[in-house]
């Protein structure tokens, strides 16, 4: 039996923004099919940050040509033109001209003008204006107008998107 990995990805990218803030807003989310894993990548001008829907970051990206520098810690402070700080607690707290703040648990809660909430089981909740739902077992219901629905072994086999039916082999 072969085992593979699924990844979903859902883009919505918001239409009435002008053409040069669009990069600024734009939030993915990412369903892994496997383990039925969201998480978000939200898109800036000069770099991109991936995050857990516990609202950690698991990855960033900095979009620049030149050459990286780093601190006295060994972190990145700089590529190219942009750079890279970090506030008392060793968290980025800057990238280039976007802030990047933290709630008082420790989870991101803005990357620029993006902000992000939680539920109160502490999922994420909202990035920009993705709105996610959960059901009664904690899984991913819904993000923003794509539904996600569940076979018998819990594993995901339909997303509605705007009227659209998208189905799953998860047998590949």
């Amino acid at each position: 039996m072969k085992t593979s990995v699924l990844l979903i990805f859902l883009s919505l990218s918001f239409i009435s923004i002008p053409k040069a803030l669009k990069a600024q807003n734009k939030v993915s989310a990412f369903i892994s099919g496997q383990k039925n894993e969201l998480s978000f990548k939200v898109e800036k001008t000069s770099f991109f940050v991936c995050l857990s829907k516990g609202g950690e970051i698991t990855g960033y990206s900095i979009l620049a040509n030149g050459t990286i520098s780093y601190d006295l810690q060994g972190r990145i402070d700089k590529v190219g033109n942009v750079v890279v700080s970090y506030d008392l607690h060793g968290r980025i707290d800057k990238i280039d001209n976007e802030r990047i703040s933290y709630d008082i648990q420790d989870r991101l809660s803005e990357i620029g003008d993006t902000k992000i909430s939680y539920d109160i089981h502490g999922r994420v909740e909202s990035v920009g204006e993705q709105k996610v739902s959960y059901d009664i077992r904690g899984r991913v219901e819904k993000i923003s107008l794509a539904k996600v629905s569940y076979n018998y072994l819990g594993k995901i086999d339909k997303i509605d998107r705007n009227e659209q039916s998208m189905y799953l082999n998860l047998n590949n």
